[in-house]
């Protein structure tokens, strides 16, 4: 199961790396910043809104 979760985890790093190079050389690296902010500001809201808080 680690080895899974570590494979997972890295792959997500190396796609998140080229989708940010992406953007940056797309849109501008000022624009890319402020999308990944807003992206990393609203990310608690799908746990805030998660089934699995009300659970006892």
């Amino acid at each position: 199961m680690t080895a899974t979760m570590r494979l997972l985890l890295m792959g997500a790093v190396g796609v998140g790396g080229l989708l940010a190079g992406g953007l940056g050389e797309l849109w501008g690296v000022r624009s890319a910043l402020w999308l990944g902010a807003l992206i990393m500001s609203v990310s608690w809201i799908p746990i805030l809104l998660s089934p699995l808080r009300r659970q006892p």
